[in-house]
């Protein structure tokens, strides 16, 4: 039988699988369209900049938050989420991107997308039990208390929330635009 520490990694381990799932499913379905679709106004995307591609931002979210594209909400997950956690769990991040920068293909994405997750997932995965209940630390602000399973539950979530939205916007392009 195993331990409770081996199910609980092991349990981790297979949810975070499940999460990024629906990236497989992605790249048959995503579109250069639909990645850059803005179906209503005001609607923050990614837009060419004089270097590359950069995500619409400020630093105090209006209310309401406009709707985002599918390119700003990988952007988010790659970007702005995983890479974020990544650089404070590991001192680096995946797709290579700081601030907005961003790409402005859905291929571009997917592969940025799948080399952040691979640093997160490497760093949550190859803790122990013990690893995921000790502090993130200082570096985490008012969260440097917290256990590093909130944060790998918390990433999770923002991946399941966010790939959900994306393959709703493609459905909804795909039978609207």
């Amino acid at each position: 039988m195993a331990s409770s520490a081996d199910t609980i990694t092991q349990s981790v381990r297979l949810t975070l699988e499940s999460a990024w799932q629906p990236v497989n499913d992605l790249r048959t379905r995503l579109t250069a369209d639909a990645y850059l679709w803005e179906p209503a106004a005001p609607c923050w995307t990614v837009r060419p900049t004089d270097g590359g591609w950069a995500a619409d931002w400020v630093e105090e979210e209006p209310n309401p938050a406009p709707l985002t594209t599918i390119a700003w909400r990988t952007w988010h997950i790659g970007v702005d989420c995983l890479d974020s956690y990544s650089g404070r769990l590991v001192g680096r991040g995946g797709t290579g991107l700081t601030g907005t920068a961003w790409v402005g293909t859905p291929v571009e994405a997917l592969d940025l997308l799948d080399q952040a997750w691979a640093v997160f997932f490497s760093a949550i995965t190859s803790w122990t039990a013990d690893d995921l209940m000790s502090p993130l630390g200082p570096g985490w602000g008012p969260y440097s208390a917290q256990p590093k399973l909130d944060l790998a539950m918390h990433a999770c979530r923002e991946v399941i929330h966010h790939l959900a939205e994306i393959s709703l916007l493609v459905d909804l392009h795909t039978t609207t635009a």
